[in-house]
């Protein structure tokens, strides 16, 4: 969520340009979104892939995997990111752009 809060700060005035050329605030917040859910979902599957990589030798000689806590360990993960992302973009997307403008 914070790297959401401060990558939107950053892009605030590129975001008000899209808004002052005609785009509609709730379409700049959602590419902002999908940008960033994108990079969660990115993430938790590489993580995942390298992850069972490592354990990669351990299930080759005969020991299982802890089924039980890794999915719903996994899906805790994706919710979070997915909430937190959702906030912060909820929260960086407000403001006046008329001052992001100046900014720019």
């Amino acid at each position: 969520g914070i790297v959401v809060l401060r990558n939107v700060h950053e892009r605030r005035a590129e975001l008000a340009v899209l808004r002052a050329v005609g785009f509609e605030s709730a379409t700049v917040r959602q590419l902002v979104l999908r940008e960033h859910m994108a990079l969660v979902l990115l993430g938790l599957g590489l993580g995942t892939a390298t992850a069972a990589l490592a354990v990669f030798p351990l299930l080759t000689n005969g020991s299982g995997l802890p089924w039980k806590t890794l999915h719903p360990t996994l899906a805790a993960v994706a919710l979070n990111g997915v909430a937190f992302t959702w906030i912060a973009t909820r929260y960086a997307c407000r403001g006046i752009v008329i001052d992001a403008l100046r900014g720019e």
